[in-house]
């Protein structure tokens, strides 16, 4: 929810801009004042809402959908020219599953218009952009645990969106569809991030460490079965139960930023 919770982080830092007396406040009546630390304070806010409303939630099981491999997720950016305009450029989206054909292409125009004629216009794609922050994922399974967490969490960060009638959520195969808004694009589904970076090269230069991690494994060991195993293709994490969140600032939502990130906080589940 990284891009989400962020606008709740700085309203009440909007609100101090608004009202720039309530930057400082008289704390004991003396006449020494003291600078209020608004970003802190509403990060610990949002972990109490947590916290509270996850009290004795019990473990998450994490699963991993393991046919979907580890893949790089992708945009695509076209570029329509015509023959009086060459400036217009638009951004598509690519959903790369990496292997077993789990790849989504967008629809292209093909340069035909109503009648069937061949358009003056010509759709190209110029280049191929790796999403940083999905640049070697893999996908969770939407489980009940993890879904029925997501829901907790929603509704102590998002109240309003609960308690207004006409933004009730409209269930779809059991699952609540207003959900959907954190799971952010290219890939619009829950994962794990192995590693942030722009180069698509990443997987590989992760699957050859994690060769040299397997070939030291298979030659001490007596597992059959592991030699079946190709050693250069980066695999999903094992399935686990999670029981803990950890709660993290995620601003500026940048790979130059992330060095920034910094942990709010952490609490059990169980």
């Amino acid at each position: 929810m990284e891009d989400d919770v962020l606008p709740q982080l700085l309203s009440l830092q909007h609100q101090e801009k608004n009202n720039p007396s309530n930057k400082e406040d008289d704390c004991d009546g003396s006449g020494n004042q003291f600078t209020i630390d608004i970003d802190e304070l509403a990060a610990q806010s949002v972990l109490k809402r947590l916290q509270c409303a996850f009290r004795n939630f019990g473990g998450v099981q994490c699963n991993f959908v393991k046919e979907r491999g580890v893949f790089a997720a992708t945009r695509r950016r076209q570029r329509q020219t015509t023959s009086h305009d060459e400036s217009n450029i638009g951004d598509n989206t690519l959903i790369n599953g990496g292997r077993d054909g789990d790849t989504h292409k967008m629809n292209v125009d093909d340069n035909k218009d109503s009648n069937g004629e061949k358009d003056d216009k010509e759709e190209q794609i110029i280049e191929e952009e790796v999403q940083w922050n999905q640049s070697c994922i893999a996908i969770m399974e939407r489980s009940t645990d993890f879904i029925n967490a997501m829901e907790v969490a929603d509704k102590a960060l998002f109240s309003h969106r609960y308690n207004n009638n006409s933004s009730k959520d409209d269930h779809r195969d059991g699952q609540s569809s207003s959900l959907e808004r954190h799971f952010k694009a290219p890939s619009c589904e829950p994962h794990y991030s192995f590693v942030y970076g722009n180069d698509a090269s990443l997987i590989q230069s992760l699957s050859e460490r994690s060769s040299i991690n397997s070939s030291n494994s298979i030659n001490g060991g007596d597992d059959e079965e592991s030699n079946d195993r190709d050693p250069m293709i980066l695999e999903c994490p094992p399935n686990f139960t999670s029981t803990e969140i950890i709660v993290m600032w995620t601003y500026p939502s940048t790979l130059e930023g992330v060095e920034q990130w910094r942990e709010i906080g952490r609490f059990s589940l169980v």
